[in-house]
């Protein structure tokens, strides 16, 4: 692939991405820290743009 399809890729399933991965932070429970399920959870939570403590309610 070249630059350009890649960032037309990009353009074309990014959000997407990102809404599928913000409505799985969302229904996800919160881990508990330490385990594979925390690391999981950080890879979704930076796909969805959630920094911080976005979702984390108490």
């Amino acid at each position: 692939m070249t630059s350009t399809q890649i960032w037309t890729a990009i353009a074309h399933y990014g959000p997407a991405a990102v809404a599928c991965a913000a409505a799985a932070a969302a229904v996800l429970p919160k881990p508990a820290p330490g385990t594979w399920y925390s690391v999981l959870r950080g890879v979704i939570d930076l796909l969805a743009c959630n920094f911080g403590s976005a979702k984390n309610a108490p």
